[in-house]
């Protein structure tokens, strides 16, 4: 039964960014992947008396640990909101996503150690992740994509949505950026250098804003407070990017609605301020609003509020909100503590993490990506790191 675990752990990680979110939306087959990895662990565990009394102690830890408690607290918070929800459907979506995150999160917690996260995480990202950037290119080069309401032709690969597909490539690049200039075998290093260049260049292809506003960002960072020879590369680059048809034409783009949804979100938020209308259901709830509120009007077809912190006061309320927040300001500490615990290699990774962590409160302002899956996933198995630094440092293992 460890084996079977195992392998299928192992084939979840390479297959889940493989997998079209276009297909999966119809079909959750990274959904039932992630059940199974999660049933074969749990019968791993009951059929071993010796691993029943570790995860029963990891279990304790796992509650005591403020980011893994919170994210606890909101998968329940998640499943009560069906006692008063529109569509009982949106939210066993939303609270099954995050249950299963949750999940995961204590088997990267728990089951994986340091050499894990050294060697062969790296690999289980970044190839599966380089075949994505192939089919990002094949769509561009093919004129496949998402066209938006301008006419212009945007990358998605196999997320779904160019946004999505830009957190997504955020994510990847600044820890990659770190490995590439820490590698001192050749080989890998001209693969990382290919990589960098393959995800720079299909942020730009996304046509996503709140990519390149993050790039931009977290390239002023890691060049002034780390590596400042960076910025002989990143301010060039950006010159020459900011003048390219392309980004002009994204950039001259309104704020395609965000602004009319941003106040009908706040109205709902007004209207349900201690518990919201429950996970999900601000697309049960919308048309309503639009229909009430016609000086807001702008797509009738708009299913999220664009903004993680306006989600979930509208969707949870206060009640909902306040963890979340501090969810997020514990994920940001842990990386920072981390930062200051630990020394080389080690280190130089969680600097990556913070400035992700950084960039995906601003991003947050602008999108709901943070709690979409091709996301979601790699930014909770990313901040496990600092967490299992933090608590081999106080055992005294690193």
């Amino acid at each position: 039964m460890k084996k079977l675990f195992y392998y299928s752990f192992i084939l979840y990680i390479v297959l889940f960014p493989l997998v079209p979110s276009r297909l999966n939306w119809k079909y959750p087959i990274t959904e039932v992947m992630l059940l199974l990895v999660l049933l074969f662990y749990l019968l791993y565990v009951l059929r071993d008396r010796n691993k029943l009394k570790a995860f029963k102690e990891n279990f304790i830890h796992f509650i005591k640990e403020p980011v893994s408690l919170l994210m606890l607290i909101i998968t329940c918070l998640m499943m009560l909101s069906i006692t008063y929800c529109t569509s009982v459907l949106l939210v066993l979506k939303e609270t099954l996503r995050f249950g299963l995150i949750t999940g995961l999160f204590f088997i990267f917690r728990f089951e994986c150690n340091t050499e894990f996260y050294k060697e062969k995480l790296v690999k289980l990202i970044y190839y599966p992740a380089f075949i994505v950037l192939l089919i990002g290119f094949y769509e561009k080069v093919h004129g496949f994509g998402f066209e938006d309401v301008n006419g212009l032709l945007r990358i998605e690969a196999t997320t779904g949505n160019p946004n999505i597909y830009g957190g997504y490539l955020v994510i990847l690049f600044f820890p990659l950026l770190i490995l590439m200039w820490d590698e001192k075998n050749k080989k890998k290093k001209i693969f990382y250098i290919l990589e960098l260049v393959m995800i720079f260049l299909s942020i730009i292809f996304t046509g996503s804003r709140n990519a390149l506003l993050a790039m931009g960002l977290g390239g002023i960072i890691i060049s002034v407070f780390y590596i400042r020879k960076l910025l002989y590369i990143f301010i060039p680059a950006f010159i020459v990017l900011l003048q390219t048809p392309f980004v002009k034409e994204r950039l001259n783009t309104g704020d395609a609605g965000r602004s009319q949804i941003y106040k009908i979100a706040w109205l709902v938020f007004k209207d349900h301020p201690i518990i919201g209308v429950a996970i999900g259901n601000f697309e049960a709830v919308f048309k309503e609003y639009y229909q009430r509120y016609p000086q807001y009007q702008y797509n009738p077809d708009i299913y999220h509020t664009h903004n993680i912190y306006l989600k979930f006061l509208s969707e949870l309320g206060i009640v909902g909100f306040i963890p979340f927040i501090l969810l997020m300001i514990f994920i940001l500490f842990n990386s920072i503590k981390a930062v200051k615990s630990s020394s080389g290699r080690i280190r130089n990774i969680c600097i990556a993490i913070t400035i992700v962590n950084v960039l995906f409160w601003i991003m947050s302002i602008f999108d709901n990506i943070i709690l979409l899956p091709k996301v979601m996933n790699f930014y909770f198995i990313m901040n496990v790191i600092p967490l299992t630094i933090l608590s081999k440092k106080k055992e005294n293992k690193i």
